[in-house]
Order: structure tokens, then sequence, then C-alpha cells
């Protein structure tokens, strides 16, 4: 025997390779094995030259993106999108879908502006315009907003939601004849919008029509009784009109339909303060501060309204909480040796 069967026979882990007989199935084999370890570049070229069908294999990822993600797997389906992008990076199915998949606010900005740039459309510049509203560019949205409804040939609820956005925007300039301009503009194309309605009565609220603002909002819970921003408003413009029972009224409804909503919660505070309901308001913040992480405003709020009822304990106990997440304010330090003093004088 060969030296070379020699060494095969005495090292039975040596693999034999088997050699293609054919040359186009040794070209097959490497092409298959070439695909498998290329780089997104590479494969695009591939494709250019009709060597891979690039179109394919990113509509296959999409697809099996969309599989995990409506079984409940956001993070491999975002995975799957990514290396679609890999692929196409021009791909606005796996950009829209990767948009939806991922919480990233910087990512999503990203991601919402290179899918309005590659295709634009309503949809595509309303998402764009709503990010650069809630990062509180309000001129760059304000622009993209009206540059958008100009190209409207047709009305549909995304032109609803495009002329209530620029009243939003409008509101929050000042601007409360533009803001009623396209209000109205939203208003004929969906009347029974109770949202539209919020929009309308915090308008008046910002020129102190309070009559109005209360028609308004009245007309908001009329639609959704479940509108708890309606609600708020409502309560508000009761207590301006001077009914206060029916501001509480209100403002409980609202705490009752969504206990996190901070607005509701903070102006409990203060009224629980102002007419003496020291006992809902404190409720009402122990439920928010109990789901929130931190907030300083509402727990110094919780502080005061316990040391109103004298119940020390509890209002050290707070405190305690607040100096875990903030122990760099020196006014804390201060709450917390005052009440010190009170445990050691009622202990006297």
């Amino acid at each position: 025997r060969s030296h070379q069967e020699n060494e095969i026979s005495s090292n039975p882990g040596v693999r034999f390779i088997i050699r293609a007989d054919r040359t186009e199935v040794r070209q097959q084999a490497l092409k298959a094995f070439d695909a498998e370890t290329t780089t997104p570049s590479q494969l695009a070229d591939a494709a250019k030259d009709g060597n891979l069908t690039l179109a394919s294999d990113v509509e296959r990822l999409i697809k099996n993106s969309d599989l995990l993600a409506n079984a409940g797997d956001h993070g491999l389906a975002a995975i799957l999108c990514r290396q679609a992008l890999r692929y196409d990076s021009r791909s606005v199915t796996a950009i829209d879908r990767l948009f939806l998949l991922t919480r990233s606010d910087a990512e999503r900005f990203k991601l919402a502006k290179t899918a309005y740039e590659l295709e634009p459309n309503l949809a595509r510049g309303l998402r764009l315009a709503k990010i650069l509203v809630e990062k509180n560019q309000l001129e760059r949205a304000l622009e993209l907003y009206l540059q958008i409804a100009a190209q409207i040939t047709e009305e549909n609820e995304l032109v609803f939601e495009i002329y209530k956005d620029v009243g939003n925007i409008y509101v929050r300039q000042r601007d409360f004849d533009g803001a009623e301009e396209y209000y109205h503009k939203a208003f004929a194309l969906n009347p029974d919008s109770d949202v539209l309605h919020v929009n309308l009565g915090t308008l008046e609220i910002q020129r102190s029509e309070w009559g109005k603002a209360r028609d308004f909002f009245r007309e908001a819970v009329g639609r959704n009784v479940n509108n708890d921003k309606g609600w708020v408003g409502l309560a508000l413009a009761h207590e301006k009109l001077a009914e206060v029972e029916l501001a509480f009224a209100n403002l409980e409804n609202a705490i009752e339909i969504n206990p996190a909503n901070r607005t509701a919660v903070h102006m409990m505070a203060l009224w629980g303060q102002k007419y003496r309901r020291i006992e809902p308001a404190i409720q009402a913040l122990q439920e928010f501060l109990s789901s929130e992480s931190f907030d300083e405003e509402l727990s110094l709020a919780l502080i005061e309204l316990f040391c109103e009822r004298q119940q020390y304990k509890l209002a050290q106990l707070e405190l305690e909480r607040l100096l875990l997440w903030n122990p760099e304010r020196p006014e804390l330090f201060e709450l917390e040796r005052r009440f010190r003093e009170i445990e050691v004088s009622t202990a006297g």
C-alpha cells in the first residue's frame, strides 16, 4: 500500500474526500459555498450578475420575520429584518417592519425618516411628523405636515389625522386662529371624533373660554365615556366655573378610568390641599406612585399631604424612598432632619 493509504488506515479520524466526477457538479457546490459565505455587498453584486436571487432572499427573511412577530417573538423578528436590510438597505418593506418591532426612539426616528425619503406617502409622512412632535421639533413637524397636506388628492382618515395634528401644533405655538382653522378642517372629515372634541376644548381653555371648553369636553365624554383626557378637561372647566363638586366627580372618573393619568393625579393633589379633600388625593398619589419608578414632584406632593394629616411616619417613609432615587438634593436631607426632630419631640 502507498504511504497515503497507510496514513489513512492508521488514523480512523481522517475523513475521505469524495471528488465530484463532473465539472458542473463541482461548480454548483462551490457556488453554494460562496453564497453562504459572501458579504451583503458581494451578495448584491451577485444579484446584479444574475447569480443570486436577492429579492427572493429578502422576501423570505421578511416573511419569516412576520411569522415570528405574529407568534410574539419580536426580538428574533427584528433580527431577521436587520438581516434583510444588510442584503438590501433600500427595502422599505423591511424598514417598515423593523419600525414596528424596535423600541429605540433614536432607531425609530432614523427608520421613519429613511422610509419616507425612499418612498414618500401620506402614512409614512404622518408617522415621521408625529415622531418630530414627540421630539418637540415643532417647526420641522409643521413643515412636514404642511408639505404632505399639499399633496392630498383625496380625503380620508390619514388626512383627518394630519389636520388634527397641525391644529395641535398651532395650539402649542399659541397660534389659536391657525389651530381653529385646521381643527375645523378635521371636524368636516370626522365630526364624531371624541379626541377632536378634546382638542377643541383644550383650544377654548387656552382662550379662557371656560363655558365653550366645558361643552366640548362634555361632548367628548358623551361620545366616549372612557376618554380620561375628556374627563380631566371637563373637571378643569367646572372648577374654573366654580362648580367644585362636579369638578371633583369628573376628576375621580378620569382617575378611575386611567390611574396612570399624571395630569389627573397632579390636579387631584393640588385640589386636595385647596379644597381640603386630602384622602382622595393621597389615594390617587399612592396608586400612581406604586406603578411609577420615580416622580419627584408627585412624591413631594404626597409627603406634603401626609404632613397635612400629621402622618409623619408615612411622610418619612415616602421621603426615604425619594432619597433613594435622588440623594443629591440638600433640601431633602433638611426635610429628613425635621422629621427626626418631630419624631423625637412626639416620643418625649
